[in-house]
C-alpha cells in the first residue's frame, strides 16, 4: 500500500464508509490454556477461566486486569488451596454492595447478577500483593529481554507502510523513516516492544482500509490516505487497548497507559484538527497546505546539572566532565551501567532538578539559584551513594518532554564502544 502521492480531495469526497468500534487484534489470552484453582478443570481462554470460577466456585478476582501472569497466579492458588481453605485467604462479599466485585462479575461472567455471598481474591491480602508484584516484575524482566534483542538486532528488513521503500538495518530505522518520510509518529522507538507483530496490525489495518487513528473505514486507498494527510490522523488511536501490549509503559508501571506521556506526540500536531479548522486563520491554513515539508527544528539540549543548553546534545556529555566533574562515560563503565539504567539516570536527574532537590543528597535548595548554591557549596555533581534512589521504573519515563539527551544515549552508547575497541591494543 502505497501513500506516496495523493491529489487533494474535496470533503465531500473524503466520505467514510462506515464507523466501526475500536479495532481489537488478534489476543493470546483467548487461546491460552488457564488451570481452575479450585478444581481440576483446564480452561481456554482468559475471560471463559473467569466465568467457570464465577458460576461454578462463587470466586471472583479482583482487579484481575492488573495481573501479569494469570495462568500462573491461578496455578499457585491451585497449589494453596490443596492445603488451605478458600476461607483462609478470600474474602466473603456481598457482590451488589461492592463496587469493584459488581463490576468484575459484570465483565467476567455472563449470567451471575444475583445478590448472594460469594469469594473473592483481593490484592488487598498481602499474600496475593506480593505475588502479584513478583508476577508483574517477571513480566517486565521477560519483555525487556525481548526489546533489548530487538534493540540489538540489525538484521530488520521490512518494506514502509506507506510507500514502496523498504528499509534494512535496525527497527529504529523504520520508526524514523516513516517519521521524517510521512509523519508518522509512535513515538520514541525504543518504547516500543514486539515490533515486527505491532507492524504486522498496523499494515493490516491499512489492507483493510481503516484509519490508524480515528479507525474509520474509507471506500478506498486514495479517499484513505487523504483523509489521513488532512486529519493529521498519521498516529495510531490512542484510546485503543489493543495497543498496549506494544509500549514498554504497560508492563513498567500497573494501570499506566501508554498514551499518557505527552512525549509520544513529539510533533506537538492537533488531535483534532476539525475543531482546529474552525477556529485557522488564512495563514494558518496556508501553512497546513504545506505540512509534506515539514521539517522538525533542532532542539537545544539543557545539562544534567546546569542550565547551560548545547544544540548538539551528545556535547552535554564533555561539557559535565569539564564543568562539574561528572564523567558520565567514566560512570557507566565503572558501574557496568546498561542503556536503560542510563535512561533512569537522566530521568532521575531531571526530576531532582525540576523539584529544585540536589540529587546527591537530596536537599531542597527551595529554588533554582538556591539549588545551584547548595551545589557548588558542596560540590554535589555526583549520584546519591544509595542507588535505590534512581533505580526505579518510574524513571523510564521522560520527566523533559522530547528530551534530546535520550535520544542521543543510544548514539553516545554506540561512539563510546566504538572508542572501547579503537582503543584496545591489536595483536
Amino acid at each position: 500500500m502505497s501513500f506516496e502521492s495523493s491529489s487533494t480531495m474535496s470533503e465531500e469526497e473524503v466520505g467514510e464508509v462506515s464507523t466501526d468500534e475500536i479495532v481489537s487484534f488478534p489476543n493470546p489470552m483467548l487461546s491460552k490454556n488457564f488451570p481452575c484453582c479450585l478444581c481440576d478443570v483446564i480452561v481456554v481462554g482468559q475471560v471463559e477461566v473467569l466465568e467457570h470460577l464465577a458460576l461454578e466456585h462463587k470466586l471472583i478476582v479482583g482487579k484481575v486486569e492488573n495481573i501479569a501472569k494469570l495462568d500462573e497466579y491461578l496455578q499457585y492458588w491451585k497449589e494453596k488451596f490443596t492445603t488451605h481453605m478458600l476461607e483462609d485467604f478470600a474474602f466473603t462479599i456481598d457482590p451488589m454492595g461492592y463496587p469493584e466485585a459488581e463490576s468484575t462479575v459484570k465483565s467476567a461472567t455472563r449470567g451471575l447478577t444475583e445478590s448472594t455471598l460469594i469469594y473473592m481474591l483481593s490484592d488487598k491480602l498481602a499474600i496475593d500483593a506480593e505475588l502479584r508484584n513478583r508476577l508483574e516484575k517477571e513480566r517486565l524482566d521477560e519483555v525487556l529481554a525481548v526489546q533489548e534483542r530487538e534493540r540489538a538486532a540489525s538484521d530488520f528488513k521490512r518494506k514502509c507502510l506507506f510507500c514502496t521503500s523498504t528499509v534494512e538495518g535496525n527497527r529504529a530505522d523504520m520508526f524514523q523513516h516513516m517519521l521524517t518520510a510521512h509523519h508518522f509518529n509512535v513515538g520514541l522507538p525504543d518504547n516500543i516492544v514486539f515490533v515486527s507483530e505491532f507492524l504486522d496490525h498496523l499494515e493490516i489495518m491499512l489492507s483493510k482500509l481503516k484509519c490508524l487513528s480515528c479507525e474509520k473505514t474509507f471506500k478506498s486507498q486514495p479517499v484513505l490516505r487523504a483523509h489521513m494527510r488532512k486529519k493529521r490522523h498519521m498516529k495510531v488511536n490512542p484510546n485503543n487497548t489493543a495497543y498496549d501490549r506494544y509500549y514498554i509503559v504497560n508492563y513498567v508501571e500497573t494501570g499506566k497507559k501508554w498514551m499518557v506521556p505527552e512525549y509520544l506526540n513529539p510533533s506537538g500536531m492537533d488531535s483534532d484538527s476539525e475543531s482546529r479548522e474552525n477556529t485557522a486563520t488564512v495563514g494558518e491554513l496556508l501553512a497546513e497546505q504545506e505540512w509534506d515539508d515539514w521539517e522538525e527544528d533542532t532542539e537545544r539540549t539543557v545539562c544534567l546539572l546546569c542550565d547551560t543548553t548545547v544544540e548538539d546534545a551528545k556535547l552535554v556529555f564533555s561539557h559535565m566532565t569539564s564543568a562539574h566533574g561528572f564523567d558520565f562515560e567514566a560512570l557507566k563503565q565503572q558501574g557496568n551501567w546498561d542503556f536503560y539504567q542510563c535512561v533512569k539516570i537522566v530521568n532521575y536527574f531531571r526530576r531532582q532538578m525540576s523539584l529544585h532537590r540536589c540529587p546527591s543528597c537530596d536537599m531542597e535548595g527551595g529554588n533554582a539559584d538556591g539549588l545551584k548554591n547548595h551545589m557548588e557549596t558542596a560540590d554535589h555533581y555526583s549520584l546519591p551513594e544509595d542507588e535505590s534512589l534512581w533505580n526505579q521504573p518510574q524513571y523510564f519515563f521522560p520527566t523533559i518532554e522530547n528530551d534530546p539527551l535520550l535520544s542521543a544515549l543510544e548514539s553516545y552508547d554506540e561512539l563510546s564502544d566504538e572508542d572501547e575497541a579503537a582503543s584496545e591494543p591489536r595483536s
